[in-house]
């Protein structure tokens, strides 16, 4: 169940990725919130749905988008997702990109995890950390 909290990120995460030149192409979540179009759910890859699909047609580039809260960055589906998604990264026929949103006060998390899943410093893994005094009430 998606929360305010999450789907703020999701929203941040979104302007990332479109900042980076993806036009978004599948959204799962509160697509009103970024956009007057509607969207499919984005693809599974390998076992995993993430949040948000990019795509550069110019250069025929994905861009998979993640939100997580505080407590997500501990649990094992997470650390399931990131592996799904850096495998597809890593794979030479799929040209990809991974954009991570979280909180600001779980950068130290985010690269412990990082770290222990070996994607740390890789230059197809970036993330946006959102300061908790923009975050909505719940």
């Amino acid at each position: 169940m998606s929360t305010k909290i999450h789907d703020f990120i999701l929203g941040c995460v979104a302007r990332k990725i479109r900042e980076l030149g993806y036009e978004i192409i599948a959204y799962q979540g509160d697509y009103k919130k970024i956009s007057d179009m509607t969207f499919k759910l984005p693809i599974k890859i390998k076992k995993h749905r993430p949040d948000i699909l990019g795509f550069k047609k110019d250069i025929s580039k994905i861009c998979i988008g993640e939100a997580k809260t505080e407590g997500d960055l501990f649990s094992k589906r997470t650390s399931e997702q990131f592996s799904d998604y850096y495998e597809a990264i890593k794979n030479p026929k799929i040209n990809a990109e991974l954009v991570i949103g979280i909180p600001n006060s779980c950068e130290n998390d985010l690269l412990n995890l990082l770290y222990c899943l070996d994607m740390r410093g890789n230059q197809n893994v970036t993330y946006v950390c959102i300061p908790k005094e923009l975050f909505p009430n719940e």
